[in-house]
Order: structure tokens, then C-alpha cells, then sequence
């Protein structure tokens, strides 16, 4: 007997434009592994503010303290703060409200989703390590060329004539 087969599920619009754009943006494949982390906590937390029927318009604010990440993700306040960071100057999140102590009571910061990654450019690879790299490879394998810095008329040393 066959069996049913269920149609594929339906994803929100939201998931169809924002997160497939995002996954296939530099932005994103610019990211670490603890960033990505905090990235899908923190697209979760807004989705679920977004889907409150009480709140206000314009995009979602959400907290999403330390205590979280660590409870979620099992994340060093260290590594969560670089996450947040990176994830800040790619431009997927904004601080709306940054969190810390009054009068012994901790206030969590609020973030909100941002668009800038859309328009963000990966910084310039530095190559000048790889190129000396490659350099000394070439001389140890005995591969060495002449370089600009070698007279073009005196005649390299290894095509001297001994027979005269």
C-alpha cells in the first residue's frame, strides 16, 4: 500500500525573502560560528515579538540578556559580547537601548533586526603574507626567478661559461 504523501510545508514570507536572502548574502558567510549562533536566537526572539497582537508597530524590539545565551547556547559572556559585536558591525542587529546595572537590578539591552547587511562589503584581503609565503617556498624549492630588484645585464649566475 503507498503512502500518503504530505505536501512540502509552506514557509512565511518572512522566511522566504529575509532569511534566504540573508543565508546567501557575504554578510553572512562573513560570520562565525558563536555569531550565527546568537543570529537564529535572536531572529526567533523577534519573530515571536513580532507575532504578539499587542505591541507597536515598526519592526520588534527584544531583549536577549547574557543569562539567555548562556542558558541557550552554553556561551562565555566574552564570546557572546564578540557575537553581538560582529553581529552589530555587519549590521543584522542595533542597539536600541543598552542594557546594564541600576541599583543592583540588571536591565537587559534591547535589540531590533537591521538591514544594513544587505549593503555590506567585505573588507579587502590583506595577501602580502601569502605572497611571501609563496616567495619562500619557491626559494627553498630552488625555483627562484629573477627578482625586479636583480641588474638585467649582468648574467645570473648559473649560466656562466667556464669553457672560453
Amino acid at each position: 500500500m503507498a503512502r500518503k504523501k504530505n505536501p512540502p510545508h509552506k514557509l512565511s514570507w518572512y522566511a522566504r525573502i529575509f532569511i534566504f536572502d540573508m543565508v546567501a548574502s557575504p554578510a553572512y558567510r562573513h560570520l562565525s560560528k558563536s555569531e550565527t549562533d546568537v543570529l537564529t536566537v535572536a531572529i526567533a526572539k523577534s519573530d515571536a515579538v513580532a507575532a504578539e497582537k499587542d505591541r507597536k508597530q515598526g519592526r520588534p524590539l527584544f531583549a536577549f540578556p547574557f543569562s539567555e545565551a548562556e542558558r541557550l547556547l552554553s556561551m562565555h559572556p566574552q564570546l557572546f559580547k564578540n557575537a553581538i559585536e560582529g553581529l552589530k558591525s555587519k549590521g543584522f542587529i542595533g542597539v536600541v537601548r543598552p542594557g546594564g546595572t541600576a541599583n543592583g537590578d540588571g536591565i537587559p539591552s534591547l535589540y531590533q533586526m537591521q538591514d544594513a547587511w544587505r549593503t555590506w562589503k567585505a573588507p579587502p584581503k590583506d595577501t602580502a603574507n601569502i605572497e611571501k609565503a609563496r616567495a619562500a617556498k619557491r626559494v627553498k624549492v630552488g625555483q627562484v626567478t629573477a627578482s625586479p630588484a636583480v641588474d638585467e645585464e649582468a648574467p645570473p649566475a648559473s649560466c656562466s661559461d667556464t669553457r672560453q
